[in-house]
């Protein structure tokens, strides 16, 4: 019946279902069956659904941070599904308000190493667009020291070609 149920309506009615449920005080035995742990420690299906919906929520651009407000109640899986789901989301380092509300939504949910993980995709790819003010803020943010050496080396070598001229100092001036 649960089955069935969960194909007929939208992941927020199933989520719901069971607050539902409780409140019509009528016998408990579907919310007895909801909170039911499921085989494999993965929870009951009231998280399921909560994960259900939540996932259908994510790819939404304006929906993604109600949906880790959902995981949020999920206490078996939650924080495994809320990280699977940042790593997923498309980070634009051409937009670092939005980058900035990803990361700051990561370390809000008790994912740091989401966090340094994202800080550093936007510190690497802005070191590719050649954007290096903003690549080595987002590095240091990850504490991404390596990167940030590699970054220091590079810029180092391209000073120093410009300081002795030539062709060196030529392609410095262009990446500068």
């Amino acid at each position: 019946a649960v089955a069935a149920c969960s194909r007929l309506f939208s992941p927020w009615f199933m989520a719901h279902a069971i607050d539902l449920l409780e409140n019509a005080r009528q016998p408990h035995f579907a919310s007895e069956l909801l909170r039911r742990p499921l085989a494999g420690s993965l929870g009951d299906l009231s998280e399921r659904f909560y994960i259900d919906l939540a996932e259908s929520l994510m790819p939404h651009a304006t929906m993604w941070s109600v949906a880790l407000q959902y995981l949020r109640g999920c206490r078996v899986s939650g924080a495994a599904i809320t990280e699977r789901l940042l790593l997923a989301l498309p980070v634009d380092s051409q937009h670092p308000k939005g980058a900035s509300r990803l990361v700051g939504a990561a370390e809000r949910a008790g994912q740091p190493r989401v966090a340094r993980e994202l800080c550093t995709c936007l510190g690497a790819a802005l070191w590719h667009k050649g954007q290096l003010g903003a690549a080595i803020w987002w590095l240091r943010r990850a504490g991404d020291v390596a990167r940030l050496e590699l970054l220091a080396d590079s810029l180092t070598a391209r000073v120093e070609g410009f300081l002795l001229g030539g062709q060196a100092a030529e392609g410095a001036r262009q990446e500068l």
